[in-house]
């Protein structure tokens, strides 16, 4: 079973909704257009997750009570309810594909129908077993075999083609987010990947079009999206995450996951192993110890300890040993996935870190030296409203999607989406239409 989710035109006159799904918490934003092709936040919410597991609901009771309750507490911040609410998500078993997809002209000069009948193409392409498209980008056209072509319109050719990235998700997937939100009597409007979201509220079209790749780094997973060009090339999930981590710590220690995470938000850091095979650690690492905007300790690194909820006394590098194999694990894990994908050759020196697990101390320098590649904490801009908050890691997804509403609301290709049109015979007639005429 296949399916396009809906990908209608938008008007963004109004507020409107967008609910980041999380395996450890859900924030939901409304936000209204001010003028000059602007947003606002006019409301934000953020609420303990339920009924998820990696990414993927694993209670759709749970969940959907949770959504209505974020959703309504930030309808009452502002005294207004909304009837559409668009999601951003790491889950459904994403997946990115590029295709190219081409055309004979009828004559040599490229006119706006030629370049709707290519768009089109998009969305008859084949996709995998069970598989729900839920975004096209355009990558390019090329026009008798010249690239990097940005609009062929009125150009003189005789073969137009376009490169695309498709990005999917599993049917079930999005058939079950599409029920949790039914559940609270509102419909479900565009679906996104977060990484790929969070790329728009956290990258400047420099790093865009350079070539970088945002890591977002969440509890139960960690998403990554590659863009080049100014365009989404491929995205990945591995099933990873912060919470991974406060359960290492929690097994490791014998301590309770609650003063795991605690120890983990208010201790933990991530260093290299410098030797630890002969025991000579003696100088403290080249990054704070307590958070990115600390000043350095003094004291020697190994010989500092931490007290346990119990009592005990341990080495924080103990606690930075426990948290290391993970780290490693998840970047293994999406490089691999990146690769297995044909995307390893993309893969520039830029890496961006969003998400609650970016705030462990002294993670961007790790994941620089281990990566060999240059790595920086994003911070969400592009939008106005932001407090300490919602400029935060744990909004930024949220907040890259409500500028995809509002970018994708002057789109040419929501024009003639199929799923903009109804099965019916007057609908595929009207499709058609837009097609060819």
């Amino acid at each position: 079973m296949n399916a396009i989710a809906p990908i209608t035109p938008l008007s963004v006159k109004g507020p409107f909704a967008v609910l980041d799904a999380g395996s450890s918490k859900l924030a939901c934003l409304i936000v209204e257009p001010v003028g000059n092709n602007q947003l606002n936040i006019i409301s934000s919410a953020m609420h303990a997750s339920a009924g998820v597991q990696r990414g993927e609901i694993s209670d759709l009771s749970a969940f959907s009570e949770t959504v209505g309750r974020v959703v309504e507490i930030a309808e009452g911040r502002i005294g207004m309810q909304v009837k559409e609410l668009h999601v951003v998500m790491p889950g459904g078993r994403p997946a990115s594909q590029i295709g190219r997809y081409e055309l004979e002209l009828a004559d040599s000069l490229v006119s706006k129908r030629d370049i709707k009948r290519l768009l089109a193409k998009q969305f008859q392409a084949p996709l995998g077993e069970g598989r729900s498209l839920i975004q096209t980008e355009e990558l390019g056209y090329i026009i008798d075999g010249q690239t990097q072509v940005k609009n062929p319109k009125g150009m003189r050719a005789h073969h137009l083609a376009l490169d695309s990235t498709a990005l999917t998700i599993g049917t079930n997937s999005y058939l079950n987010v599409k029920e949790a939100i039914e559940h609270n009597h509102l419909r479900l409007g565009r679906i996104s990947h977060s990484a790929y979201a969070a790329g728009l509220s956290c990258l400047n079209e420099e790093e865009r079009d350079l070539g970088t790749l945002l890591l977002d780094l969440g509890g139960g997973t960690s998403s990554a999206a590659l863009f080049l060009h100014d365009s989404i090339i491929g995205i990945a999930t591995v099933p990873i995450g912060g919470l991974h981590i406060t359960r290492d710590i929690a097994n490791i220690l014998s301590i309770s996951s609650n003063d795991a995470e605690r120890l983990k938000a208010m201790e933990g850091s991530i260093t290299p192993s410098h030797g630890e095979a002969l025991g000579d650690i003696i100088s403290p690492p080249p990054f704070t110890i307590r958070g990115d905007n600390f000043v350095p300790a003094t004291a020697p690194y190994q010989n500092q300890e931490i007290a346990l909820p119990n009592g005990e006394m341990i080495s924080r590098q103990l606690l930075a040993d426990i948290i290391r194999p993970r780290i490693e694990e998840l970047l293994d894990l999406v490089e691999k996935r990146l690769v297995d994908g044909g995307l390893g050759n993309h893969i520039g020196k830029r890496v961006v870190l969003t998400g609650g697990a970016s705030q462990l101390t002294g993670i961007s320098d790790f994941i620089s030296q281990y990566w060999k590649r240059n790595v920086r904490l994003a911070k969400s801009s592009h939008i106005l409203g932001l407090d300490d908050q919602t400029a935060g890691p744990a909004f930024s997804a949220a907040i890259g999607m409500a500028i995809q509403i509002m970018n994708s609301a002057d789109s040419d290709q929501i024009e003639f989406h199929p799923a903009s049109y109804s099965n019916s015979p007057f609908g595929r007639i009207g499709m058609w239409l837009k097609t060819h005429l």
